[in-house]
């Protein structure tokens, strides 16, 4: 790993676990190891670095998702896989993955709220991948424009929901509550 991954996946690592207002400079320099030059070097700035972190954990989380979602035979298998890796992650069962403390996606939009701020927006951009995988996943058997998109909008809201419900709630089950709404829907979609 390089200085600037690292500096990178330290940051992420501290934003992650304590929020990134509450993480300095000079914490992420002294847990990634660097000078304060070397940092400044790759990053312009704190936010410079923090689009970065939202990108490292973008790949990460998106390849992650991905990859679990290709064990499904079909389409209407790949969504409910979708909750099943949602349940890993809350439960702590992703290696790799920092212990659960919710979407780091989401407080990056809490912490820099507003439609042009470019964390806000790059945050966005995240979940607007994740909606686009499971539209992808329904407009593959629902050829009904309408219905494809009732059925996207209800199961992103659905898994969006099981991830505030398992940070906020501490409900380590809202994935698979979650999943009997998505069955329901699929079910019933008619």
């Amino acid at each position: 790993m390089n200085k600037k991954q690292q500096i990178i996946k330290t940051a992420f690592i501290l934003f992650y676990q304590k929020g990134i207002h509450d993480v300095g400079i000079n914490e992420i320099i002294h847990c990634a190891n660097v000078a304060k030059k070397t940092l400044y070097n790759h990053f312009t700035s704190k936010d410079a670095l923090i689009l970065e972190t939202i990108e490292y954990h973008h790949q990460e989380f998106i390849g992650w998702l991905v990859s679990r979602i290709k064990q499904g035979e079909t389409s209407k298998d790949e969504l409910l896989i979708i909750f099943e890796a949602l349940d890993d992650w809350f439960n702590n069962r992703v290696e790799g993955f920092e212990s659960f403390r919710g979407c780091y996606f989401n407080h990056c939009c809490a912490e820099y709220s507003g439609d042009t701020n470019p964390i806000f927006i790059a945050s966005k951009q995240h979940k607007d991948v994740f909606k686009g995988i499971i539209h992808d996943n329904v407009h593959s058997f629902e050829i009904n424009k309408e219905k494809a998109l009732y059925l996207t909008a209800n199961i992103f809201l659905l898994s969006e929901g099981a991830i505030n419900c398992a940070l906020v709630q501490k409900d380590k089950q809202s994935a698979k509550k979650a999943m009997q709404g998505v069955e329901h829907l699929l079910r019933f979609k008619r």
